[in-house]
């Protein structure tokens, strides 16, 4: 039986010389497989007119009066986002199996399981868009895109949460000045001493509040930490081994008690087998860094065990400052 062999498509439909110079972006499946979408490295490439890139779309809310010229902006809210990928699924001329590649990449598209775009940009910073498959916008098929070896799709997606995320800024204190609990490896932050808490600053570069996520790794006694006027104080002791999580977002607002497993290529860990200890706090008052801010910290740690601290950033847009 003869072999197809694809015609390569027209270089001119490739995005990959129309995107910013030195700009980086890929498409993370919900089962982890990665796509680079700009260079089209894998046979997958955005083309022009990619949305999705900048501004959410906003709603504004007002108040008017028949007496006074005007509006008066009373708040604003962000909407879910559309994103639309013009997207090229092709193999090279000479390759084989376009069929499968287009069922692999058709695969990381489910409306119930998100997937991640990111961006990065010249200077090497990233900012991710989580996302859900929405239509293809009846899509049609005039010549059999196996027989030539491409297809052009028209892909909507969904952001339910319209903002970019930046790279996670942590922070982390020890009242031993010690790493060890680490384990190997070289964490991507650095652990102060208990004394240079009194000098601690979170600046946040995001366009909205950020709200920070602590951890209290054991051992610790009473340990006090937050922003100024607003303290979350551990009434109770942390013993070797295990930690407590204070999540301040307010779609979250969770207090986590558990045995603490590191992870050294990051630097942070997680909880296992955890405790709801909400009800068990002493004094809490949760509090954001507000966007573009610089803010000092309130941290007093009792024991030898270390504070982190973890700020995610938000951003109107795929990049910028």
């Amino acid at each position: 039986m003869a072999s197809i062999v694809y015609a390569a498509p027209p270089v001119d439909m490739l995005a990959t010389a129309r995107l910013p110079q030195g700009m980086g972006m890929t498409w993370e499946s919900w089962d982890g497989e990665l796509w680079d979408i700009a260079t089209g490295a894998e046979g997958v490439a955005l083309m022009p007119g990619v949305r999705g890139l900048n501004m959410p779309p906003i709603r504004r809310h007002t108040q008017t009066s028949p007496a006074v010229h005007g509006s008066r902006r009373t708040g604003w809210i962000a909407s879910e986002r559309e994103v639309f990928w013009p997207l090229l699924v092709y193999r090279e001329s000479g390759q084989f199996d376009w069929a499968d590649l287009d069922g692999d990449f058709w695969r990381s598209m489910h409306p119930d399981r998100p997937g991640k775009w990111s961006v990065t940009d010249p200077s090497g910073r990233t900012r991710t868009l989580t996302c859900t498959f929405d239509n293809d916008g009846g899509h049609t098929t005039d010549i059999l895109p196996s027989i030539r070896g491409w297809e052009k799709y028209g892909i909507y997606l969904a952001a339910e949460q319209p903002f970019w995320i930046g790279e996670s800024i942590r922070r982390g204190w020890s009242g031993a000045g010690g790493l060890s609990f680490l384990g190997s490896g070289a964490p991507n932050f650095t652990i102060s001493t208990a004394s240079s808490a009194s000098t601690a600053t979170v600046s946040n570069p995001g366009d909205l509040d950020a709200w920070p996520k602590w951890t209290v790794v054991g051992p610790s006694t009473a340990t006090t930490i937050g922003l100024p006027g607003h303290l979350i104080q551990v009434p109770f002791d942390i013993p070797t081994g295990k930690a407590l999580e204070i999540d301040t977002d307010p779609q979250r607002q969770t207090v986590t008690f558990g045995d603490w497993t590191p992870n050294p290529l990051s630097g942070f860990g997680s909880i296992t087998s955890p405790v709801d200890k909400f009800s068990d706090m002493g004094s809490i008052a949760f509090r954001s860094v507000p966007a573009g801010d610089s803010i000092p910290l309130s941290i007093v740690i009792n024991g030898s065990g270390v504070v982190l601290m973890e700020l995610v950033p938000r951003h109107f847009r795929a990049w910028g400052k």
